[in-house]
């Protein structure tokens, strides 16, 4: 490896080595210079018995080290920031309610894989939002990160006071026409009875007490009505799963996969993709299970497809029902028919649900 060294001498002994050595780096002044010569050069002017000052050794094997130790250690810093910042450890709800699974199901979708750490930059506050349009019957869903942690929380109540935020006066009115059955009411003056007639948008409770406004609270549940069509397939596709897999590795860069080529000898089957390692998303190492599968076709009967449309009432219901007091009371078929592919159905409901929803006195 070759050895360079910075020397300082009189401009006037400069002058005798400038054809004798080589040389690079040259600075001027007045009375001296300074340059960078070889082990040579260094050599041939100690053999001249020449005046000069050492300023510095260098190495440029050493050099190049210094000058990569450092862009290596700037990457692992923003390497280190980049996971503290987005790593994910746990998604914590604030209670249970059917929707948790689908909500931490849309966050775990996001991840990334980075050295086996899950990572989400996913927008928690756009994420929020389309959780509260997808799901409107609950009154607040907020996502928000603390830490490591994802926090989900869900408000089943129809009032919702924010900190360090003026609620507005509000009345409690009626989302549906129906038959008031019971009611649990915090705040406001009620203006409904059992088995009172209300039609959507009647005031239930006021938020007028004692000629002050206030913000009327409470649940409100009635007898309601509501008629649901539903078709029903008269074959589906079933898949059933066999324990033979196959894997194999795929090097993925800019979103191109390059793979390690496995012949899947399967009829039929299921791909997994699984990131084993990613660099920033740039480069990815991924794993495919390849699962082999059996698809049978099954014939639903007449009685099979009014359970199945029966069961899809009950689980819409479940899944967006907001207090426990929520029920399903009776279920009416009101009209059958049937083509070639499918069964449809009109079905009548009686559910007693909450009705109530909060609006702004004007």
């Amino acid at each position: 490896m070759m050895i360079y060294y910075d020397l300082e001498m009189k401009s006037d002994d400069f002058y005798k080595i400038i054809k004798k050595v080589t040389i690079y780096n040259l600075k001027t002044s007045n009375e001296y210079m300074q340059f960078t010569t070889t082990i040579d050069g260094l050599e041939k002017i100690k053999n001249l018995n020449l005046e000069y000052s050492l300023l510095n050794k260098v190495n440029p094997f050493l050099s190049i080290l210094s000058k990569k130790g450092l862009i290596i250690g700037m990457v692992l810093m923003m390497l280190i920031l980049y996971i503290n910042f987005f790593r994910v450890s746990e998604i914590k709800f604030n209670d249970y309610y059917p929707i948790n699974d689908e909500i931490e199901l849309s966050i775990k979708n996001s991840y990334k894989k980075l050295f086996f750490i899950d990572i989400s930059n996913q927008n928690l506050s756009k994420l929020s939002y389309d959780l509260r349009c997808k799901y409107p019957s609950y009154a607040y869903i907020d996502v928000s990160k603390k830490g490591s942690d994802i926090l989900v929380n869900i408000s089943n109540d129809n009032y919702i006071e924010e900190k360090n935020e003026v609620v507005k006066p509000c009345d409690i009115i009626a989302t549906k026409s129906g038959i008031i059955n019971n009611y649990i009411i915090y705040n406001g003056t009620p203006q409904i009875n059992a088995n009172k007639y209300v039609k959507k948008g009647d005031i239930l409770v006021s938020g007028n007490i004692n000629q002050n406004k206030t913000n009327a609270k409470g649940y409100i549940f009635a007898s309601v009505y509501d008629e649901y069509q539903i078709e029903i397939k008269k074959e589906i596709q079933i898949s059933n799963y066999s324990n033979n897999t196959i894997e194999s590795l795929s090097f993925e860069c800019f979103e191109k996969d390059f793979y390690l080529e496995k012949k899947v000898t399967f009829t039929s089957y299921d791909v997994k993709k699984e990131c084993l390692f990613s660099f920033f998303g740039i480069f990815n190492i991924n794993k495919y299970t390849y699962s082999e599968k059996n698809d049978i076709i099954k014939v639903h009967s007449y009685n099979d497809a009014i359970k199945n449309a029966y069961a899809k009432i009950d689980y819409d219901f479940e899944l967006y029902k907001v207090h426990k007091e929520e029920e399903i009371l009776e279920k009416h078929l009101l009209l059958d028919e049937e083509d070639e592919n499918s069964y449809r159905f009109r079905i009548l409901v009686l559910k007693n649900m909450q009705i109530g929803a909060t609006k702004e006195i004007a």
